[in-house]
């Protein structure tokens, strides 16, 4: 009977677990569509403030506004984690009224291969 039991919590967990992986599947799209489908793409370090809620010391934006204060919002299902004092590139959306990013637009920890192909491609200051 116990085993039963548990193997029914084991596959309600599964089943749980499987639809929120396929929510938040993402599709392969290049930096250039991820570019072009962003409202806002800027460098700057992360500086947690709540849980789903974000700012950034603004080093470089290449496309849109954004101010010191502006916060950076993602979902608790499918919202992109910043670890604290990391700059990373943000791929961001306003469309809302307030910018927010999450697992799928783009936004990664800055490497050298990223800000070269947006310097390359996407002056900053340049729409």
């Amino acid at each position: 009977m116990k085993l039963v039991l548990l193997l029914k919590v084991f596959i309600v967990g599964q089943l749980l677990a499987a639809s929120h992986a396929e929510a938040c599947k993402c599709g392969k799209e290049s930096f250039s569509v991820k570019f072009n489908n962003a409202s806002l793409v800027f460098l700057g370090t992360s500086i947690p403030d709540a849980k789903g809620k974000y700012l950034f010391k603004i080093k470089k934006v290449w496309k849109g506004k954004i101010r010191e204060d502006d916060f950076v919002h993602t979902s608790e299902d499918c919202g992109y984690h910043f670890h604290p004092k990391t700059d990373y590139v943000v791929f961001a959306d306003t469309k809302s009224g307030k910018i927010s990013t999450d697992m799928c637009s783009g936004s990664a920890p800055s490497t050298p291969t990223l800000l070269k192909w947006l310097d390359e491609n996407r002056p900053a200051g340049k729409q």
